[in-house]
């Protein structure tokens, strides 16, 4: 019985597959769903807590195999991006993206010294993964309006993870526990993990409570940051605490005067989600995330310790004695090189941030607001790695955002160049045209009515 329900389920992934890649070559934004798939893969992981047992949730099929998901998603993607190349604006690819590709190919060729399959396979996913995300978000951008359907993808990722999580909060919860404080993983291996997760995603969904045009839709994801809200506490993490009220706090700059009427809706919510963890037994660890500990000094003062005896290539995982520091890691297992590339890429973070918020002004209202998001999220990516160590890892969700994130900055900043090109072209050309597109060509698919009337940019505000 249980080989046929694994044939099943590889009957119904291939499937489902077929039909995902069928659709994303006919139209990009279908292949929105494919981007969901691979960051809900990088998501999701068996439990890595040091203990008697391993918990194992309902989906710990899928997390066992996420690795090969990932890449199988990844390829998807890159058959997709492959179909529509014509799309393709390699002018749009971030160098944060690149160097984050750069620093899984340098990682995986040092860890072909201790474990040639591994390392391979980090420079297989790395490749493929990275590459296809860039590429596929600087073809699917080609208006203004394209934006949306990627961050309701990234928005589906949330509501796939809390789904999958509160069913096995109802079946079992022991088996998303871990230590003698009984402290919230979910569907990844450990809390600290779960919170750099949280902490994005949560800033992701309260973008699309703001913004989203659907007001039906703004009530779901007001349910969902609710729900993010509980699973934050439940880690009992201060990391994730940080990163979830930095990227609140980013989000609610420009729009404190509108979130007084989303406040009580999201309090609702939270009194709603209480009601619920008090029926099934959730018994949330607020005395750690609200305790003044230290858990942090030593592990930073052993890491550079370590880092300042390293050799050139570093000394490999086995050197590793602490993972609180994402540079500070980097440094100890690949050595100084590795700290260098990941300092360029957070140069290069700078400089894309610097650049979206000096043609900020220049942009619609809901550009606007997603400038704000991807500020944000740099942000939240510094200072998660200052914690913890994900930028080292092979898969991990901040490496998938990461890329898409850095490469919508990207588009950002080169609609606007071609906008401001087109318009002074239009100064100089002769005030008589019959071809409307010639005059703004803008992106593939400018509608030129759309534009005499102001719809063109405009369709998140109607």
């Amino acid at each position: 019985m249980g080989d046929l329900s694994q044939l099943a389920m590889y009957v119904i992934g291939v499937l489902g597959g077929i039909f995902l890649l069928l659709g994303g070559i006919r139209n990009t934004r279908a292949g929105a769903a494919i981007v969901c798939l691979i960051v809900f893969f990088s998501s999701i992981s068996p439990q890595a807590e040091g203990r008697a047992f391993y918990g194992q949730t309902w989906l710990y099929g899928l997390q066992a195999k996420r690795a090969e998901l990932y890449l199988a998603a990844s390829c998807l993607l890159a058959v997709v991006v492959a179909f529509n190349a014509r799309f393709l604006r390699t002018n749009r690819i971030s160098a944060v993206a690149m160097l984050m590709l750069v620093i899984n190919l340098f990682a995986g060729v040092l860890d072909t010294r201790h474990d040639p399959a591994g390392g391979a396979q980090r420079i297989g996913l790395a490749a493929v993964s990275l590459g296809a995300l860039a590429m596929f978000v600087s073809a699917h951008v080609k208006t203004w309006d394209d934006f949306l359907p990627l961050m309701r993808a990234l928005g589906v990722v949330g509501m796939l993870w809390v789904g999958g999580s509160l069913v096995q909060a109802v079946l079992d919860q022991s088996q998303m526990l871990v230590g003698w404080q009984r402290r919230f993983v979910g569907l990844l291996g450990n809390p600290q993990g779960t919170a750099v997760y949280l902490g994005p995603q949560s800033a992701i969904v309260l973008w699309l409570t703001l913004n989203d045009p659907v007001k039906r839709m703004r009530l779901l994801w007001i349910a969902l940051y609710a729900i993010l809200l509980m699973m934050v506490a439940w880690t009992g993490s201060r990391t994730g605490a940080i990163l979830t009220i930095l990227g609140a706090m980013f989000m609610l700059r420009a729009r404190l005067g509108a979130m007084v009427f989303v406040l009580p809706l999201v309090g609702l919510g939270l009194l709603g989600v209480a009601y619920f963890v008090n029926a099934i037994g959730i018994q949330l660890p607020f005395d750690r995330l609200l305790s003044g500990g230290d858990t942090r000094s030593e592990a930073w003062a052993g890491l550079l310790k370590d880092a300042m005896s390293t050799g050139i290539l570093g000394e490999g995982a086995a050197g590793a004695r602490y993972v609180e520091n994402a540079y500070l890691l980097g440094w100890v297992i690949y050595g100084p090189i590795m700290l260098a590339i990941m300092l360029l890429q957070l140069m290069a973070m700078g400089v894309n941030g610097f650049k979206l918020w000096r043609v900020r002004h220049e942009m619609p209202t809901s550009a606007r607001r997603l400038v704000d998001l991807i500020i944000a999220y740099y942000a939240m990516f510094f200072v998660g790695a200052q914690f913890e160590w994900y930028i080292v890892s092979r898969v991990d969700a901040n490496i998938c955002f990461i890329a898409i994130f850095s490469c919508m900055g990207s588009c950002l900043v080169s609609m606007v160049e071609e906008a401001r090109h087109n318009e002074a072209w239009t100064d100089d050309a002769p005030p008589h045209t019959d071809d409307a597109r010639a005059v703004h060509p803008v992106a593939e698919g400018y509608d030129a009515d759309a534009a005499n009337s102001g719809e063109q940019y405009g369709a998140w505000e109607r």
